[in-house]
């Protein structure tokens, strides 16, 4: 039976890559939205909610399934083959897939094991048919860590290619760094210790820098959001940021879908250290700092 499910797997990897590269239209998507960061940073929340919206498609995870093939490329210019194969691709292993890095579909992430989610799921307004106008890729942290394997810039994607929107959301960091430590998922930042949640909250608050940077040089291609932002105005800057179209129906639905977790305890040697890092990384950025700050209080 497992051998099975593998061949199945393995059989259905192969086909959404054949169909990257056939001549088929990508339909009317003309945004690629994706999330760089950390996991575990309610990204899967954020992109199962944006799944919500009749306009928008969602790939979870899958960059395994496309790297190293020729002419495949989520950041070449929106014009190009190796764009519109990536979209292909997504586009066919969206519907189906699994959990993990082999990913396809959101709606197999946890983020529908929660009642809310599937609720609003049901809820959710039709898409009548239509083809997506936005595709949304949810690869967060092996996607910032692609860029820099390969030397690649994302601001200098962003510019060349207009329809590529990078999101990134701000968790609570202290809880952030415990769950990638107890996920594993830790192994994926760029941290001394995988095992210590010190060494990996350090590795967090470094990459919400790098993408405050990003965002500084190229203010059009980045959109950062926090944990604490009030709902309806968190959704409404997402969805415009995305080019969504206004739809009241799916931002109903997404209010009650958006419930992130909630926080953990953290000890007083980590919570001092918090402290001075948010000092040190983003002193010259008081507001930062003080939003920081206040998430964990």
């Amino acid at each position: 039976m497992k051998v099975t499910r593998v061949l199945r797997r393995r059989l259905g990897a192969a086909g959404d890559v054949a169909r990257a590269y056939l001549p088929a239209a990508t339909g009317r998507v003309e945004v690629l939205g994706v999330f760089l960061g950390p996991y575990r940073n309610l990204t899967t929340l954020a992109a199962a909610v944006l799944s919500l919206h009749p306009a928008c498609r969602v790939l979870n995870h899958a960059l395994d399934r496309v790297v190293g093939f020729p002419g495949i490329d989520p950041f070449a210019p929106a014009g190009s083959a190796a764009h519109h194969r990536f979209v292909r691709f997504a586009l066919a292993a969206s519907t189906g897939g699994g959990r993990g890095t082999f990913g396809g579909s959101i709606t197999r992430s946890h983020a529908f094991d929660r009642e809310a989610m599937r609720v609003a799921a049901g809820r959710a307004p039709a898409d009548g048919g239509r083809r997506p106008s936005v595709l949304v890729w949810k690869e967060s942290m092996k996607v910032t860590d692609l860029f820099r394997l390969r030397g690649r810039d994302p601001v200098a994607v962003a510019r060349a290619n207009p329809s590529v929107r990078f999101l990134y959301p701000v968790r609570n960091p202290l809880d952030c760094a415990l769950s990638n430590v107890r996920t594993g998922h830790a192994r994926y930042l760029a941290t001394t210790d995988p095992t210590d949640v010190g060494a990996t909250l350090d590795a967090v608050l470094v990459e919400l820098g790098a993408f405050l940077g990003h965002r500084d040089r190229y203010p059009a291609g980045f959109h950062l959001f926090w944990e604490d932002d009030p709902p309806r105005e968190l959704l409404a800057a997402l969805a415009a940021h995305l080019e969504l179209p206004a739809d009241p129906a799916w931002m109903e639905v997404a209010l009650e879908a958006w419930r992130p977790e909630s926080r953990h305890d953290h000890p007083a040697e980590l919570l001092a250290r918090y402290e001075d890092r948010v000092g040190e990384l983003f002193g010259d950025r008081p507001e930062v700092a003080a939003r920081l700050r206040a998430l964990v209080r």
